[in-house]
């Protein structure tokens, strides 16, 4: 789904909307990873 809303609202071909999608998701990813560490480290105390 999330590739073809980028196609449509950013008229994408379907390799760049997945492409640059992968990319969103992994920094997303990644800043949950790091929230989550956060709250880890906080708690931990």
């Amino acid at each position: 789904i999330g590739s073809m809303y980028a196609m449509a609202m950013w008229s994408w071909t379907t390799s760049q909307a997945v492409v640059y999608t992968g990319i969103l998701q992994a920094v997303n990813g990644a800043a949950s990873v790091l929230v989550y560490a956060g709250f880890v480290v906080k708690l931990g105390d």
